[in-house]
Protein backbone atom coordinates (compact mmCIF):
# COMPACT_ATOMS: atom_id res chain seq x y z
CA UNK A 1 0.00 0.00 0.00
CA UNK A 2 2.08 3.19 -1.35
CA UNK A 3 1.83 6.40 1.20
CA UNK A 4 2.67 9.74 -0.56
CA UNK A 5 5.18 11.58 1.60
CA UNK A 6 4.88 14.38 -1.41
CA UNK A 7 3.92 17.33 1.34
CA UNK A 8 6.35 15.80 4.15
CA UNK A 9 9.28 15.77 2.03
CA UNK A 10 8.49 19.77 1.87
CA UNK A 11 8.41 20.06 5.16
CA UNK A 12 10.81 21.22 8.50
CA UNK A 13 12.32 18.22 9.93
CA UNK A 14 9.96 16.67 12.60
CA UNK A 15 6.93 17.02 10.74
CA UNK A 16 4.42 14.74 11.11
CA UNK A 17 1.65 13.51 9.19
CA UNK A 18 -1.22 10.60 9.78
CA UNK A 19 -2.74 8.46 8.03
CA UNK A 20 -5.48 5.42 8.36
CA UNK A 21 -4.91 2.89 5.82
CA UNK A 22 -7.45 -0.45 4.89
CA UNK A 23 -5.23 -3.90 3.86
CA UNK A 24 -6.98 -6.32 2.22
CA UNK A 25 -4.76 -8.97 1.61
CA UNK A 26 -0.72 -9.48 2.09
CA UNK A 27 1.61 -12.40 0.57
CA UNK A 28 1.78 -15.15 2.57
CA UNK A 29 -0.88 -13.98 5.35
CA UNK A 30 -4.31 -15.56 5.15
CA UNK A 31 -6.24 -12.30 6.49
CA UNK A 32 -9.46 -13.31 8.32
CA UNK A 33 -10.72 -10.03 7.17
CA UNK A 34 -9.08 -6.89 5.89
CA UNK A 35 -7.62 -4.49 8.72
CA UNK A 36 -7.09 -0.96 9.39
CA UNK A 37 -3.10 0.85 10.55
CA UNK A 38 -2.61 3.75 12.16
CA UNK A 39 0.65 5.22 10.46
CA UNK A 40 2.27 8.16 11.60
CA UNK A 41 5.31 9.12 9.31
CA UNK A 42 7.62 11.71 11.02
CA UNK A 43 10.10 13.41 8.81
CA UNK A 44 13.57 13.00 10.25
CA UNK A 45 15.73 15.23 7.97
CA UNK A 46 15.46 15.26 4.49
CA UNK A 47 15.77 11.66 3.10
CA UNK A 48 15.08 9.88 6.50
CA UNK A 49 11.49 9.31 7.63
CA UNK A 50 10.28 7.66 11.00
CA UNK A 51 7.19 5.25 10.60
CA UNK A 52 5.42 4.45 13.38
CA UNK A 53 2.56 1.54 12.19
CA UNK A 54 -0.16 -0.14 14.73
CA UNK A 55 -2.92 -1.94 14.02
CA UNK A 56 -5.42 -5.22 14.80
CA UNK A 57 -5.73 -8.04 12.76
CA UNK A 58 -7.15 -11.60 12.77
CA UNK A 59 -5.73 -14.11 10.72
CA UNK A 60 -6.46 -17.74 10.06
CA UNK A 61 -4.13 -20.77 11.13
CA UNK A 62 -4.37 -24.31 11.45
CA UNK A 63 -4.12 -26.36 15.29
CA UNK A 64 -0.43 -27.45 15.10
CA UNK A 65 -1.77 -31.32 16.38
CA UNK A 66 -5.34 -31.61 15.01
CA UNK A 67 -5.31 -29.10 11.76
CA UNK A 68 -8.17 -27.58 12.88
CA UNK A 69 -8.85 -23.84 11.48
CA UNK A 70 -8.34 -21.31 14.06
CA UNK A 71 -8.86 -17.59 13.99
CA UNK A 72 -5.59 -15.77 15.84
CA UNK A 73 -6.02 -12.20 16.72
CA UNK A 74 -2.24 -10.06 16.35
CA UNK A 75 -2.05 -6.52 17.41
CA UNK A 76 0.90 -4.52 15.31
CA UNK A 77 2.85 -1.67 17.18
CA UNK A 78 5.87 -1.04 15.65
CA UNK A 79 8.45 1.61 14.25
CA UNK A 80 10.45 1.18 10.86
CA UNK A 81 12.67 4.05 9.08
CA UNK A 82 12.74 4.39 5.06
CA UNK A 83 15.52 6.40 2.84
CA UNK A 84 16.10 7.63 -0.40
CA UNK A 85 18.89 5.33 0.26
CA UNK A 86 18.11 2.75 2.38
CA UNK A 87 21.31 0.36 3.98
CA UNK A 88 20.24 -3.21 5.16
CA UNK A 89 18.03 -1.96 7.83
CA UNK A 90 16.03 0.84 5.96
CA UNK A 91 12.66 0.00 4.05
CA UNK A 92 13.64 2.69 0.84
CA UNK A 93 11.17 5.61 -0.33
CA UNK A 94 9.92 5.21 -4.22
CA UNK A 95 9.15 8.38 -5.78
CA UNK A 96 7.85 10.26 -2.69
CA UNK A 97 5.70 7.17 -2.04
CA UNK A 98 6.83 4.55 0.98
CA UNK A 99 5.12 1.22 0.60
CA UNK A 100 4.13 -0.65 3.85
CA UNK A 101 3.00 -3.76 2.98
CA UNK A 102 6.53 -5.43 3.11
CA UNK A 103 7.09 -4.43 7.00
CA UNK A 104 3.43 -5.15 8.08
CA UNK A 105 3.64 -8.65 6.41
CA UNK A 106 6.91 -9.04 8.20
CA UNK A 107 5.71 -7.75 11.41
CA UNK A 108 2.75 -9.97 11.34
CA UNK A 109 4.57 -13.33 10.58
CA UNK A 110 7.05 -12.67 13.04
CA UNK A 111 4.48 -12.29 15.61
CA UNK A 112 2.34 -15.56 14.62
CA UNK A 113 2.34 -18.17 16.65
CA UNK A 114 4.44 -21.38 15.41
CA UNK A 115 2.58 -23.47 17.23
CA UNK A 116 -0.94 -22.79 18.20
CA UNK A 117 -3.30 -25.12 19.31
CA UNK A 118 -7.25 -25.42 19.38
CA UNK A 119 -7.22 -26.30 23.03
CA UNK A 120 -4.32 -27.82 25.24
CA UNK A 121 -5.42 -30.85 25.54
CA UNK A 122 -5.79 -31.51 21.72
CA UNK A 123 -5.29 -34.85 20.93
CA UNK A 124 -4.15 -34.50 17.25
CA UNK A 125 -5.88 -35.94 13.98
CA UNK A 126 -7.78 -38.74 15.09
CA UNK A 127 -7.63 -41.73 12.73
CA UNK A 128 -10.76 -43.65 11.52
CA UNK A 129 -10.16 -47.28 12.46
Amino acid sequence: MPISILGLNRSHDGAQEHYEVEISSLDDIDLLKPFKVQITVTKLRHDIYDVHITGDMVVKLDCHRCLKPLDSPIHIDFHTVFADEPDEEEWPIAKNDIDIDEPVRQEILFLTPTQLLCQLDCSGIQSKN
